[in-house]
């Protein structure tokens, strides 16, 4: 039977080609039998708004909430319990390291509860161990910096299974919080969770083969210092094998695996097989990995200095309330808790008694693809079989379209027609970024920026739609304008434009696969749905699609629904994370043209296998005027109504426009310690590309002030906590005199000098603050910083911007509990010039901040808060800035 077949399937092949290719090549003008584009588009535009709702009602559904009553089982997870801990850790506001609610209320609450379960644990031991530490590291995140810490307090619950045992499965979580946050969703509920997982797990009859530590880590607010203290310097650190890490983006909804490794796939395989509501995806590893999202966890501490595998777990919905007041307990979904700590439970078990946690064997190498189908399972294999995979399916590909290029008389008609195919899809591309992108000059020329930031909605008439008409109506001007393929069946021009995604699907599966990225599996599933569905089925129903309309739009659609619904899906995620991020991502990013991007790559997308249908459509001129009509309407209502302003203060919903605003007191000395110039004013940094533009036009304090220069001290001299300037320029930020402040201020002392070399010295220095202080330390230009005693490798210059021309290296430090003693360390300089003459050689600025307590508000400051609209919300507290020449 296999003969037959085959001369049966180059007969049909032959006969397609003839059809495309007669000898004289003119169109045969047989039953052309267009179907209607206006039905047919409007089928489409359905097919895709199903799945954005499917998707939607997936990204809400929660397990239902449980809660412990008399009779309940001990060994089941909670959500009312959880919940109880959350209330209790949020209770007394924010959680700054140094602060009374951070030092004493949570840490007390969680020592507290950690000897309660300790005594009701069944047939398992807990210990608990506090921990104080000191350190320093050095850290590229945003910037390259030094950080330094002392007296930063951890709390460790280590779970010992009946027997005991050698080795260790690491759980991390953070009670501290950031200025002004309560911290619920960053990252009280993942401490919350881990409480009642400790309970849970410890009063259940599973046999556990490992130890879990339970990490309740007291500073990664402080760009991730306690996870350092805890993985360089505790006695249980030695025995960890994994860790599993958990943070938060935002507050609620589901948490997200967003990277693993590294190498290691056995754990994936584990999370897989165990969590029973997967969610993750090596497209988010990439990307987060790839350095696009402006944050970091503990994870990377763990992974870098620990030099162990593990998985980053994090929530990432509503972002809007991240590192503000907003962040509490009653903007977390009901059944949130409950689905993480079912998801954890199952996976800490799993773990815990996998032998693979002490001897991984083959195991420790090599990556896995993993991706959930929208929450309801977890697709993995690891990356050697996906390159197979992938190349077999790319090969077939190559070899259906390379064996048809050359088939009879007329191959270079059909790679001629390829290549125009080519051309046409480029420029559509071409054309769908121009639209997208020209929209978005469009909104920031008339003042209209960030329309979707509350209302993600307003993307679909601004860049969606603009993007999707231009990708119609080219080809449409195409077909019937320049009477592109005139000479050809339309329906064989549809499959042209079929096959010529193939191809281009193919390469990018191709160049991924080569690059060694996961996330080839996306373009791979965009080959295989339409050739196996559509490609081979067609072939083998032997359908005349011109007499079959339905049957061959319902095939067509079905073939690619797969693709489509992960696409979609991976970018609602992505939007889901990124849109609140564009209201922090500073003052150097457009966040219109960034969404236009991503609005334009998702429309190319969407629209691949769609566009070849165009050439099968009649009268698709009114679709096309119909959808303009609608973009027009919405657009006028965004650009006339409070539809499109960017930012909400809705107490249900908020999605605020963040203010930074530090009351400030600055003085530069000389080097015999003369003040040169001194002054103090409220500080107003943006965190957004608009500089507070809607708020200065109702704002006095705003309307009076002025911006930063950069012409005095290190740094541009203003007392920035964490190395952002590249984002948050100087600059363009705000400045207003205002009263002194009688705060405190950070006191520098140069002990002493010595001499090295003829033209090297060590500069001891001693130096006294508040908790959290910085240092920026400029050289001149023939002086050079040999070392430090700050960290043990040659410090990197912070980054700066291409206007300011220093060079700058920035250490942040900060400490808990008072130390007994000042900070002392030493700087080694080298130049030709007399470094213990009287020039100055190096400046030192040091900048005090007040981020808790008394010293934390001033009245002006307060009246400046209380004066903002109440879609904004304030991050403010007061600093004192030294500069010194030495």
């Amino acid at each position: 039977m296999a003969a037959p077949m085959s001369m049966e399937k180059r007969t049909i092949e032959k006969t397609q080609n003839q059809l495309l290719y007669k000898s004289d090549n003119k169109y045969q003008k047989a039953n052309i039998n267009l179907i209607e584009g206006f039905n047919v588009w409007i089928l489409i535009l359905s097919f895709y708004f199903t799945m954005l709702v499917f998707i939607m009602l997936r990204m809400n559904s929660f397990p239902r909430p449980q809660n412990q009553l008399g009779d309940s089982r001990r060994d089941h997870f909670y959500e009312g319990n959880a919940e109880k801990h959350l209330h209790q850790l949020v209770v007394h506001g924010p959680r700054v390291v140094g602060s009374e609610a951070n030092e004493k209320y949570a840490r007390d609450y969680i020592l507290n509860e950690l000897r309660t379960i300790q005594k009701s644990a069944y047939s398992k031991s807990i210990e608990i161990s506090e921990q104080n530490v000191s350190g320093s590291f050095d850290l590229a995140f945003l910037s390259d910096f030094t950080s330094v810490y002392k007296n930063i307090k951890n709390i460790v619950a280590k779970l010992i299974p009946e027997g005991g045992a050698k080795d260790s499965l690491l759980i991390n979580c953070h009670y501290d919080s950031s200025v002004e946050s309560p911290g619920a969703g960053d990252n009280g509920i993942s401490c919350a969770v881990m409480l009642e997982l400790l309970r849970a797990v410890s009063q259940s009859d599973v046999k556990l083969a490992h130890n879990i530590l339970f990490l309740f880590n007291g500073a990664e607010e402080n760009i991730l210092q306690g996870s350092h203290g805890f993985i360089t310097k505790h006695p249980w650190a030695g025995s960890v094998k994994a860790f599993v890490n958990l943070d938060s983006a935002g507050a609620g909804g589901w948490e997200v695996v967003f990277q693993t490794g590294p190498f290691h796939p056995w754990l994936v395989r584990a999370y897989a097989q165990s969590a029973p509501y997967p969610f993750g995806s090596i497209m988010g590893q990439d990307l987060f990995q790839s350095g696009l999202v402006p944050s970091d966890t503990d994870f990377r501490i763990f992974r870098d200095f620990g030099k162990l595998p593990g998985l980053d777990i994090a929530y990432i919905s509503n972002g809007y309330v991240y590192h503000t007041e907003n962040d509490k307990p009653v903007y977390i979904n009901p059944g949130c808790i409950q689905r993480a700590g079912e998801n954890l439970m199952s996976l800490l078990k799993a773990l815990a008694s996998d032998p693979k946690l002490a001897n991984p064997g083959l195991d420790k190498h090599g990556t896995m693809v993993f991706f959930d189908v929208v929450g309801i399972f977890l697709v993995h294999y690891p990356i050697r079989i996906a390159t197979i995979i992938n190349s077999i399916l790319v090969a077939a590909v190559f070899f259906k379209l390379g064996r048809k290029a050359v088939a009879g008389s007329h191959r270079n008609g059909y790679i001629r027609d390829m290549g125009t195919v080519m051309l046409v899809f480029l420029m559509t591309w071409i054309a769908i970024f121009a639209a997208c992108l020209s929209m978005a000059m469009f909104m920031m020329l008339i003042r209209r920026p960030m329309t979707w930031f509350t209302h993600k909605i307003n993307m679909l008439p601004v860049y969606i739609f603009p993007g999707f008409i231009v990708a119609l109506y080219f080809q449409e001007f195409l077909r019937t304008r320049i009477k592109l393929f005139h000479r050809h069946d339309p329906w064989l021009v549809e499959t042209l434009f079929f096959e010529g995604n193939l191809l281009i699907w193919s390469f990018l599966t191709l160049l991924l696969t080569i690059k060694g990225l996961g996330s080839a599996y996306m373009p791979l599933l965009h080959i295989l749905g339409p050739l196996i569905l559509r490609d081979q089925t067609a072939k083998f129903l032997k359908v005349n699609w011109k007499e079959n309309h339905y049957f061959f739009l319902l095939l067509h659609l079905t073939s690619v629904s797969l693709p489509m619904l992960m696409i979609l899906y991976s970018i609602h995620c992505m939007l889901l994370l990124f849109i609140p991020i564009m209201g922090r991502s500073g003052t150097e990013v457009n966040p219109d043209i960034f969404i236009a991007g991503v609005s334009a790559f998702t429309v190319i997308i969407i629209t691949s296998y769609m566009i070849g249908l165009v050439y099968i459509s009649k009268n698709i001129g009114r679709f096309i005027k119909w959808l303009i009509f609608v973009m027009v309407i919405w657009n006028a209502v965004i650009i006339f109504t409070s539809q499109g302003f960017p930012f909400s203060g809705n107490r249900d919903s908020p999605s605020p426009q963040r203010v930074l605003s530090l009351h400030i007191h600055r003085k530069f000395y000389n080097k015999d310690k003369t003040i040169i110039r001194e002054d103090s004013g409220i500080w107003m940094p943006s965190f957004d590309y608009t500089q507070y533009h809607d708020i200065t036009a109702s704002n006095p304090t705003l309307q009076a002030a002025g911006y930063v220069t950069c012409d005095q001290g290190p740094y541009c001299g203003v007392p920035f906590l964490i190395p952002v300037l590249k984002l948050l320029h100087a600059k363009k930020s705000r400045y207003v005199k205002a009263g002194t402040l009688e705060l405190p201020r950070v006191t520098a002392e140069l002990v002493k000098t010595e001499k090295l070399s003829d033209d090297t010295a060590r500069f001891f220095f001693q130096v006294e603050g508040p908790d959290h202080t910085t240092m920026c330390v400029r050289t001149y230009p023939d002086v050079r910083l040999l070392r430090w005693s700050l960290s043990p490798n040659l410090p990197s210059p912070v980054n700066l911007p291409d206007d300011l021309n220093e060079t700058t290296y920035f250490v942040y430090y900060s400490h808990g509990e008072k130390p007994s003693s000042p900070w002392q360390f030493s700087i080694d300089l080298m130049s030709k010039r007399n470094l213990e003459g009287k020039e100055s050689i190096i400046d030192l600025a040091f900048a005090g901040h007040y981020l808790h307590g008394k010293n934390k508000m001033t009245s002006e400051l307060q009246d400046f808060v209380n004066s903002l609209p109440d879609w904004s919300t304030a991050v403010s507290w007061s600093a004192t800035y030294d500069s010194y020449k030495f």
